[in-house]
């Protein structure tokens, strides 16, 4: 289109379709972009089915909604100097809308939730995860919102990325991928709930699989994970490989759950009644030990884990 701003960058000399959203009107000295930046996502949606979208190094505030649609990857510059910022209302930030079945992206940038010291007032999220939708989640540092992320989707993939909520980390009712990304408070609020808190399915949800690799779940919460999935059609199953917990872990109601050279930093891991079967393999209980007589933990190779 004649109207995109065209800058020395990766994208543009790929030759992949792309538009800037200074284009359609974006101005970081404006609070409320929500209108350009989602008529760029609709234009390449639209013209393209896809593409990239790009935000430029500065904050761009927003008083409303901005939604991803088909293919679409919303693109900035870095976490510390691209943001989409919902900091004064409270609406979701950012939604993979149900569209997206192709995989739309957010990446190299940061989306801030609405926030409010008094965390009883948040009722949105920074970004939202519309049902069964691959969202990918690279590179990205979202905070604020009761949750930093909630998500419905399925076999999405969040990468090198930092969850931060005023109430919750990630909840999730979905099944995805987590690869090297954080879990965890910034000492912003005195207490948070939960680092994961994978809850009750919804109706029609094709998977509830959930696998962890080198995540770090650390922060003043009740549980650094909370399990509460009950087993249905399909068995909720989380995998966690080298990854780190500091506050109690849960598993509530859950199929399976393995833990596999993990470091414990709390001497806290319930099972409830219908908890379903846990191993815990190769692992450590950092600076405490982890006492788990119940015969539904399967042991083997730990340290201070009994």
């Amino acid at each position: 289109m004649s109207n995109q701003i065209i800058t020395d960058n990766y994208y543009f000399k790929s030759g992949q379709p792309w538009a800037d959203i200074r284009a359609f009107g974006a101005d970081p000295a404006s609070p409320s972009n929500e209108v350009p930046i989602q008529q760029a996502i609709d234009y390449m949606a639209a013209t393209y089915n896809g593409g990239v979208v790009l935000m430029p190094p500065q904050i761009f505030g927003v008083t409303g909604g901005v939604a991803l649609k088909k293919g679409v990857r919303l693109v900035g510059s870095g976490v510390r100097s691209t943001y989409l910022s919902g900091f004064t209302t409270n609406v979701n930030t950012l939604t993979f809308d149900s569209s997206c079945v192709r995989g739309c992206s957010v990446e190299n940038m940061s989306i801030q939730g609405y926030y409010n010291p008094n965390t009883s007032l948040v009722t949105s999220n920074a970004i939202v995860v519309s049902q069964n939708i691959p969202a990918k989640i690279l590179h990205v540092e979202a905070f604020y919102g009761a949750a930093a992320l909630y998500t419905q989707g399925i076999d999405g993939h969040c990468f090198d990325s930092w969850f931060n909520g005023c109430v919750d980390s990630v909840v999730s009712n979905g099944a995805n991928w987590y690869n090297r990304s954080i879990f965890n408070g910034n000492g912003s609020f005195a207490s948070q709930r939960y680092g994961f808190w994978q809850g009750i399915g919804y109706a029609g949800a094709t998977s509830q699989e959930n696998h962890f690799t080198l995540c770090d779940f650390s922060g003043n919460f009740v549980n650094s994970i909370l399990l509460q999935n009950p087993y249905t059609a399909t068995p909720s199953i989380n995998i966690f490989n080298g990854c780190i917990t500091s506050a109690p872990v849960s598993v509530l109601n859950n199929y399976f759950a393995s833990f596999s050279g993990h470091e414990f930093g709390s001497p806290t891991f319930a099972l409830g009644a219908a908890g379903g079967d846990v191993s815990i393999v190769g692992s450590l209980g950092f600076l405490t030990t982890l006492n788990l007589p119940d015969p539904r933990f399967h042991k083997a190779g730990n340290v201070n884990i009994n």
